[in-house]
Parts: structure tokens; C-alpha cells; sequence
């Protein structure tokens, strides 16, 4: 005899759902069951009721699918009858006939099929059919895309192996019932009746023992799936819908999401927390019931073995919204165990994406060595998911992973250095653009403008991490990157995400105007300007404090720079501008709260200040001078060197800078200390900005020192000015050699210009032939300067550099032949 194949009733609207009932069709014929549906109905609702309940009751089970369209109804209904559109009578119907139904129902996002729009009241039915779905004791599942619709179809194979092994054992009865009944007919003649009496009892009692399993396992579903729409599940969609942070910026994106959620539910943090743990003690009685379960009852292992996985999945995530990343990878490694690749795929590879996610979670809290072998771990977790989740067949969950990958592999990167960082973030950019073939801006919007941010993210880091040409290039397709998000990412409709984006634009833009200079740079730095302006339109104090007061630093930032492009009031003005943000992010970045942003901002508060003082004058500049120290000597309290050796070598640079800016305006000892404070404070940087390490910054360090030094000098006399003086003109000679003319032709320019006074003040401490080459030196450096630094682009200099080197000039003429006739 032929084994009957399962029927499974499909119930879907074919006006937007059409292509997902044949995807359904297919793939149950995949599982060796037989698809029926309901395509022509009677006008009449009685007769459309009895002719679906045959049909129905005929079935094994039923797989109803709810969309967003309410579709047909039957014209002539009695009045007494609720209004249902014959799909959602086909719900109905298989529930009170008590058929097994696997409801799936679809998100707004969902890629229907094309269709007319309905009349407002039938899309209101609809929405309160979906309603009734996910509020009531049926399990049901919420799917995104159709590929997944197809991946929870493949997924119910345990379920019809239940169905067929149930038609077996029927048919296994029922054939040793016929064959003993003829045997009995033919020995006993009337024991025919007492042979099939026997037989229906056994049917009955392994029917009974079959049903009251199944009841057991649909409670135990019922259960876990009362924890959907659950708090955890709210904490990580918006935990998964975050952009990733740009360079530098500091935030816990776990806590971000914690408060979202609780304010969007009008709770307080603590009150959503105690649901959190609420939801992970539910789901842990649940999974000592499967446990206990399994012990008692072999037969059904399987079944209880993968509702134990669900359950353990539901664990990781409430743990993982809790903050309990360590117990969140536990619960997932220990549902993997249960998860053969070979059997399971499509789960094996959920499993190792939210592995993953715990994992980098894990990482952002951890310290040391921890955080680089955590955060390797989940990038191998999502390489593994890829292995199954390919762009062929899957190309959503391809695309989400190569995005998710790509975060950690630039997360990676910024906890690295050298070629290893690169290596990292190129792969981070290969990923994000990998991802973006798929989410194309016309099919996933949001999707799209995500990664396109995310992207820009990248290859800002990938141009801080390269130079030349190849930074510059990198820094134009951030920026651009930017622009694209922002064309969906718009204020009206996305205003959060919006405002994330003209931040992080602004940081790209301030950063390419670094590399620009003239016009071009203004033009950037006006820009970047006004996009912190505008990202704090959206991101208020009252709102969101912290981004707030990290978007007032940058905006202080870029004010500080764009005022050293600007002379007169504008500079004046926009240096005020630049103080008054530094201050206001300290309002809420306090020391007690926020040490490290705290210090970060008071260090870029001395540096205005600093600038602040040149534009000034008399008591002004001396207030301000010490404003700036102060600021420094604050942030040193927190970037100590044991832990943060490099933020504590750059404050310590700009603290050398305000000593000297204060040195200028003192005198006799006060003046003296101040500048061997400032000499100091640079050595102490070069301690940390080694040439090998920080070259740009080393030569930066080196210029400075230079200066001070100098400047020293002109307070000292006899042997110990000729050895500053020797010691300033070794430190720029020191700078040259990273500050090129090729690649940095503006520092280079600059340098050579302090080079030459170190060298004419040496020459004039000096006599004979010692002090014609020296007179020689510096002349060629200020022409080398002069190269560079034009009339056109700094005419005071030009014309006081033009004099210098014509006195110059003049005493070298002057001097004896013979100290003329050295070489330099």
C-alpha cells in the first residue's frame, strides 16, 4: 500500500501574498507533504463555513499566513456572524475543528506582492485579526522577509515527521486489526467483533498517550511563547537598529537601548530590569520543565531536546538585554550543542549570529586581553553563520551578517595598530560594501542607509590609518557615504538617525578639512560647522544629554579650527563660540560622571583658551593664559600615563604650548620657570610619541620643543643660550624628517621657518667662520620657508621673513672673507 502523504491546508490572501503561498506549496512538497488550498468559494457564508470545514477536517494540519490585506468575504452573511474575510474563516475554522495550525504572521516591512490598497475598514479588520493572533495562547511566529518565511517552513520537518509517523502507526493497526479479524473469522468464527474491540482500544490508549504528549510540548510552546513581544525582545531590536558609533565617540549602546525602551513603556530603568529578570526566571522554569520532561519521557526527546534550544535562545537574548553577556554566550553555546550543522543549518547559523552579537557585546564591556579574543571569537561566529547563510539562498540574512561582521571586524580594528588595524577596517569596508549589493536603497531603504553610514564610519578610519592621496581619497568617499544615508535618513521622517548621521558627517568633514587648505578648508570647516549645528537641533540637552554634550566638543573643536582659518572679530567671535560649547559639554560630561569625556573636554577647552590668547591683550591675555593651564593640569588628573599613556602625551604637548603662551606674557624668573616647564611637558610627550609609533605627532612634539627651547634661550646667555639654541635647532632638524615637503609641505614650510630663527639667534652668539655658516643656514631654511609660505598665503610673514633675510643677507656680505669662504 502507498504511505498517504500529510495534507497541510495553506491559508494566505492571494492579492499580496500570492508568491508566498506558492514559496509554501513548494517547500511542503519538499517535506513530502501534500499542499491544499481554497481558490473559488460559494457567495453564500453557510455554504463557504461547511465546504472549508470538510476541506479543513480533511487535513492533517494548517499553515496560515497573516499579511496586511484583509482580502475576499462572502457577500451573504448572517448578522449574528462576526466579519471575516474567508482566509481568516479558514483560521477560525482549523482552531475549532482543533487542527494543528503554524501561524506565521508577516512585519510591516515584509515584501509583499504588488496590490490595490484596501478601504480603510477592511484594513482595520485585518489589523485586529493580526492583533488577535499575537495576544492569544496560539503560537505564531513573526517573519521579515519570504526567505525566512521559507526557512520556518523547512523548519516544521520535525513536525511532520510527527504527522506521517502518526499515519503509520494508524495504518500499522489497522492492518494487524484486518489480518487477526480474518484469522478469528476463519478459527472462531464470531470473535470478529472482540478482535476489533481490542484493536480500537490500543488505537485509543496510544492515540491518548500520543495526545497527551503533544499537549505537554504545545504547553510548554505556549509558554515560551508567551514571552514574545517581551521587554528583551524590544531592548535588542533597537540594540540591533543602532549605528555604530564614529571614531572617538563613547557610549554604551546597551544602556541607550535599556532607556529607550523604558521610556517609550513609561518605566524607570529599574522597573524594566526587574521585568528583564522576570522574563529570564520564566524562561528558566520553562527549561527545567523540558528537562524533567526529558528524563520521564524518552520517546520524545527530540521534540523536547529542540524546544530546550528555543528556550536557551530566549535565555541568551534576555541575558544579553540585561547586560549578563558572560551567562547570554553560555546559554548559546549550550543551544549550539544541541544544534547539529549537518541537521539544522538554518538554526546553527542563527545560533552563531546571536553568539556573535553576545560576544561583541561581551567585548565593549571587557578590559585587556579579553576584549581582542572575545571580539575575535565573534567574528569567527559570523564567518561561520556565513558558511550557511549565503547570498545565494539567503541573500537578507547574508547581507545582515556581512554588515554585523563587518562592525566587529572595525571593532577590531580600533583596539589594533599598524598593518594588522588596516588590514582589519579593509575587510570591515569590503564587508559593509559586500552587504549594500543586497540591501540596495530601492528594496531596503532604511537597511541601506544603515550600512551606508556604518560604511562611511569605516573608511574615515581607513583614511586616518593611511596618507597621501590614498587618505584623501578615502576621507571624500566618507563623506559622500554620509550623504547618501542622509538622502533616507531624512529629519522629518528619521530625526534620530538623522542627527547621528550629521554628527558623524561633521567629524568627516572637520577631518577633511585637515587635509585641505585655502579656501577649500573653510568651505569644510564651515560645513562641518553647520551639520553639528544641525545634529544639535535633533539631539537637545533635554532629550539626549550625552550625545548633546559630545556633539557641543566637536562642535568646539571645529570652531577652534575654523577661527585659526579666520583674522580680526571672526576669529575672536568664533574662538568664544568655541569656549562657550567646551563649557557647556562639561555641564553635562562632569568629572564625577564622565571622567574620561570630562577630560577630553577640558583638554580641548585649554587649547581655545590658548588660541584665545594670542587674539588677545594686557590682563585679558594673562587670565586666559591661565585658564588654559588649568584646563590642561585638570585633564591630567584623569589621563594619567599608567592609563591612558597617549591622551596624556597630547595634553601634556598642549599644556607645553600655554606655559610658553604665559611665558610670553611674563617675565624675569616667572618667565624662566614657565618655559622650562614648557621644554618639560614636551619631553615628557616624546616619552610616549615615539617616531616608530606617532610620527606625525612625534614631529609636532619635536616642533614645539623646538620653540620653546628657543624661546628659552632668549632668556638665557653666554654657553647655556648656544646650547638651547643647539638643542632647538637639533629638534626641528628632528621634525624634518618626517615633515617633509612632499607630504606635509604646510608643517614643513613652518619648520624651516623656526629652523631659521634657532639658526640666526646661534649666529649671532657665535663669531668668525662659525657664524657665517650658520648665517647661511638660516637663510637657506627662511628661503625654503618662503617656498611655501607666499605673500599669497601668509603676506605679514612673507614680508617680515623678506627683511629678515635681507639683514641677514647684509651681515653675512660684512663679514671677513675668510668666515665668507667656509662652506656650510
Amino acid at each position: 500500500m502507498t504511505p498517504r502523504r500529510p495534507e497541510i491546508f495553506v491559508s494566505a490572501t492571494s492579492q499580496d501574498l500570492r508568491s508566498c503561498r506558492q514559496l509554501i506549496k513548494e517547500a511542503l512538497l519538499t517535506l513530502g507533504c501534500t499542499p491544499v488550498e481554497q481558490t473559488n468559494f460559494p457567495p453564500d457564508y453557510r455554504s463557504v463555513a461547511e465546504m472549508l470545514r470538510a476541506k479543513i477536517s480533511a487535513c492533517d494540519a494548517v499553515i496560515h499566513v497573516a499579511g496586511l490585506v484583509y482580502g475576499a468575504e462572502p457577500r451573504d452573511r448572517d448578522p449574528a456572524q462576526p466579519r471575516r474575510s474567508y482566509t481568516q474563516l479558514e483560521y477560525e475554522l482549523a482552531r475549532e475543528i482543533g487542527k494543528p495550525a503554524y501561524v506565521f504572521v508577516c512585519g510591516a516591512d515584509f515584501p509583499y506582492d504588488e496590490h490595490a490598497p484596501e478601504e480603510a475598514e477592511k484594513q482595520a479588520l485585518q489589523q485586529e485579526h493580526r492583533a488577535r493572533l499575537q495576544r492569544g495562547n496560539q503560537l505564531y511566529t513573526r517573519v521579515a522577509s519570504r526567505d525566512e518565511l521559507a526557512l520556518r517552513i523547512h523548519a516544521l520537518q520535525t513536525r511532520v515527521e510527527a504527522l506521517s509517523g502518526e499515519l503509520k502507526k494508524t495504518r500499522s493497526w489497522l492492518g494487524r486489526g484486518v489480518a487477526a479479524g480474518l484469522l478469528a473469522l476463519a478459527v472462531l468464527g464470531g470473535g470478529l467483533w472482540w478482535l476489533h474491540h481490542t484493536t480500537s482500544q490500543k488505537e485509543t490508549e496510544l492515540k491518548r498517550e500520543n495526545d497527551a504528549q503533544q499537549r505537554e510540548m504545545a504547553e510548554l510552546r505556549s509558554q515560551l511563547a508567551r514571552t514574545e513581544d517581551s521587554v528583551t525582545e524590544k531592548i535588542l531590536a533597537r540594540l540591533n537598529q543602532q549605528t555604530a558609533p564614529a571614531g572617538g565617540e563613547k557610549r554604551d549602546p546597551l544602556l541607550a537601548a535599556q532607556s529607550e525602551v523604558a521610556t517609550e513603556r513609561g518605566i524607570s530603568l529599574e522597573e524594566l530590569r526587574r521585568q528583564l529578570a522576570t522574563e529570564g526566571a520564566d524562561i528558566r522554569k520553562i527549561l527545567s520543565a523540558v528537562e524533567q520532561r526529558q528524563q520521564a519521557n524518552a520517546a520524545a526527546s527530540a521534540e523536547l531536546a529542540r524546544l530546550q534550544r528555543e528556550g536557551l535562545l530566549k535565555l541568551g537574548d534576555t541575558e544579553q538585554a540585561s547586560g549578563h553577556h558572560a551567562e547570554a554566550v553560555a546559554a548559546y553555546e549550550q543551544a549550539l550543542g544541541l544544534t547539529a550543522r549537518s541537521q539544522d543549518p538554518t538554526a546553527w547559523a542563527d545560533l552563531q549570529s546571536n553568539l556573535a552579537r553576545a560576544l561583541i557585546n561581551w567585548a565593549n564591556r571587557s578590559e585587556g586581553a579579553a576584549v581582542s579574543e572575545r571580539t575575535n571569537r565573534a567574528i569567527a561566529a559570523y564567518r561561520a553563520a556565513l558558511e550557511v547563510r549565503t547570498r545565494t539562498e539567503f541573500p537578507q540574512q547574508w547581507a545582515t551578517t556581512q554588515n554585523d561582521l563587518a562592525i566587529a571586524l572595525r571593532t577590531q580594528a580600533s583596539r589594533s595598530s599598524g598593518d594588522a588595524a588596516l588590514r582589519l577596517v579593509a575587510e570591515a569596508v569590503a564587508a559593509y560594501r559586500a552587504a549594500l549589493e543586497v540591501r540596495t536603497r530601492a528594496q531596503f531603504p532604511q537597511q541601506w542607509a544603515q550600512t551606508q553610514n556604518n560604511l562611511a564610519i569605516a573608511l574615515h578610519v581607513q583614511a586616518d590609518l593611511s596618507s597621501g592621496d590614498a587618505a584623501i581619497r578615502l576621507l571624500a568617499e566618507s563623506v559622500a557615504a554620509y550623504r547618501a544615508a542622509l538622502e533616507v535618513r531624512t529629519r522629518t521622517e528619521f530625526p534620530q538617525q538623522w542627527a547621528a548621521t550629521q554628527n558623524n558627517l561633521a567629524i568627516a568633514l572637520h577631518a577633511q578639512a585637515g587635509s585641505s587648505s585655502g579656501d577649500t578648508a573653510v568651505r569644510l570647516l564651515a560645513e562641518s560647522v553647520a551639520a553639528y549645528r544641525a545634529a544639535l537641533e535633533v539631539h537637545t540637552r533635554a532629550q539626549f544629554p550625552q550625545q548633546w554634550a559630545t556633539t557641543q566638543n566637536n562642535l568646539g573643536t571645529a570652531l577652534d579650527d575654523q577661527a585659526g582659518s579666520s583674522s580680526g572679530d571672526t576669529a575672536v567671535r568664533l574662538l568664544a563660540e568655541s569656549v562657550a560649547a567646551y563649557r557647556a559639554a562639561l555641564e553635562v560630561h562632569t568629572r564625577a560622571q564622565f571622567p574620561q569625556q570630562w577630560a577630553q573636554i577640558q583638554n580641548n577647552l585649554g587649547t581655545a583658551l590658548d588660541d584665545q590668547v594670542a587674539l588677545s591683550s594686557g590682563d585679558t591675555a594673562v587670565r586666559l593664559a591661565a585658564e588654559s593651564i588649568a584646563a590642561a593640569r585638570a585633564a591630567l588628573e584623569v589621563r594619567t600615563r599608567a592609563q591612558f599613556p597617549q591622551q596624556w602625551a597630547s595634553t601634556q604637548h598642549n599644556l607645553a604650548l600655554s606655559l610658553r603662551d604665559q611665558a610670553s606674557l611674563a617675565s624675569g624668573d616667572t618667565a624662566v620657570h614657565l618655559l622650562a616647564e614648557s621644554v618639560a611637558a614636551c619631553r615628557a610627550a616624546l616619552e610616549v610619541r615615539t617616531p616608530a609609533q606617532f610620527p606625525q605627532q612625534w614631529a609636532s612634539t619635536q616642533n614645539n620643543l623646538a620653540l620653546s627651547l628657543h624661546d628659552q634661550a632668549s632668556l638665557s646667555s653666554g654657553d647655556t643660550a648656544l646650547h638651547l639654541l643647539a638643542e632647538s635647532v637639533a629638534a626641528c632638524r628632528a621634525a624634518l624628517e618626517v615633515r617633509t615637503r612632499e607630504q606635509f609641505p604646510q608643517q614643513w614650510a613652518w619648520t624651516q621657518h623656526n629652523l631659521a630663527l634657532s639658526l640666526r639667534d646661534q649666529a649671532a652668539l657665535s663669531s668668525g667662520s662659525e657664524r657665517g655658516r650658520l648665517l647661511r643656514a638660516a637663510i637657506g631654511a627662511a628661503r625654503a620657508a618662503m617656498e611655501i609660505l607666499t605673500a599669497e598665503t601668509d603676506p605679514n610673514g612673507y614680508k617680515r621673513q623678506i627683511a629678515w633675510v635681507t639683514v641677514a643677507e647684509t651681515e653675512l656680505a660684512q663679514l671677513p672673507s675668510e668666515g665668507s669662504a667656509s662652506q656650510p
